[in-house]
């Protein structure tokens, strides 16, 4: 599983790279790692219930006294580890790991500070900036990546260009293939409003999407998006050059762009997002209950409210690192 984390880490930093998302003083951070150690910290990572995140400096040098990191988190509980390697070396060189169960209160975040210890490095938690430690704010010591500006540059931006030519191709279609193409994108546009609209709605009320049909839903959102775009585009390039000359082949040669960017990026980020837990339905001190097992260097497994086939509780309501049902889902 390390192996796959540095390859995420490594596309997250690709992604921030090209889109120059770090953020300065990690305003929308949730999570700030702050080092007071002398012990060499290269790779900071955090694992998160929706995905997974790292920072490191750009030329892989050790964290200075002061120096910290910010992450946007997806989902509590959340794991932040300390590698001593670059980011494309973590197979061994872990230093410490802490896990924070509980997201902060509003309007604050959590400071996980390293400090030397008698027996290594020692992780630590709370609300505040560490007293005693110098905030670093030269040399680019903060950095953060920032999901929400990726998403606008990778996915947001390009399906906006694909839906603008898509309804402009709509107009100009035969009767037969307008219908067709005007079923899919409206497929599309309920499909996304159920998955992610309808996953926003549930977390108001502590609610989530249960595995299976957020999986489900994801799978039958690429197939429609795919065929959605490619059909946009192939259409498009039908009446656009002809309409518009060199002006219609470039936007037709920008459409496909999109459709790469937005297919890529959904394909990516989209798919480790659909991942949810292996889940269990069984009892936990002697209610119905639905057991997530997360596996990511190693497996945990979180218990949920059970809410039905469709969705679960939000948040856990117990945790632990060996199974923690008491029955099996037929004793239901």
């Amino acid at each position: 599983m390390k192996r796959m984390a540095a390859l995420c880490l490594t596309i997250l930093g690709m992604f921030c790279a090209l889109s120059g998302c770090g953020q300065e003083n990690g305003a929308q951070a949730d999570l700030v790692f702050v080092n007071d150690a002398d012990t060499p910290i290269v790779t900071v990572a955090v694992e998160y219930q929706s995905g997974n995140g790292g920072a490191q400096n750009a030329d892989s040098s050790p964290l200075r006294r002061g120096e910290s990191f910010g992450f946007e988190t997806g989902g509590y509980p959340v794991t932040v580890y300390v590698y001593d390697k670059p980011v494309n070396n973590i197979e061994e060189g872990e230093l410490a790991r802490l896990t924070i169960q509980k997201a902060p209160q509003a309007g604050e975040r959590w400071y996980v500070t390293a400090r030397d210890g008698a027996d290594g490095l020692i992780l630590t938690s709370g609300a505040q900036w560490p007293e005693g430690v110098p905030e670093v704010t030269e040399g680019g010591g903060f950095w953060a990546p920032s999901g929400s500006q990726v998403l606008v540059v990778f996915l947001a931006l390009p399906l906006l260009v694909l839906a603008a030519v898509c309804v402009a191709t709509l107009d100009k279609l035969e009767p037969r293939r307008r219908r067709g193409l005007f079923a899919l994108f409206f497929v599309l546009l309920g499909l996304a409003a159920v998955l992610l609209g309808g996953a926003w709605a549930l977390d108001q009320y502590g609610l989530a999407w249960r595995t299976w049909i957020q999986e489900a839903m994801s799978a039958a959102l690429w197939v429609v998006g795919l065929t959605t775009g490619t059909l946009t585009v192939v259409y498009g390039r039908r009446w656009l050059p002809e309409r518009h000359k060199a002006a219609g082949k470039a936007v037709v040669v920008l459409s496909g762009l999109c459709l790469a960017s937005a297919m890529l990026f959904g394909t990516v980020v989209g798919g480790l997002w659909c991942l949810g837990p292996g889940e269990t339905v069984g009892a936990y001190q002697g209610r119905k209950a639905v057991q997530g097992a997360w596996t990511w260097m190693e497996t945990s497994y979180c218990v949920y409210e059970y809410h039905g086939p469709l969705v679960r509780g939000a948040e856990p309501i117990a945790w632990g690192e060996t199974p923690l049902l008491d029955g099996a889902a037929d004793a239901w």
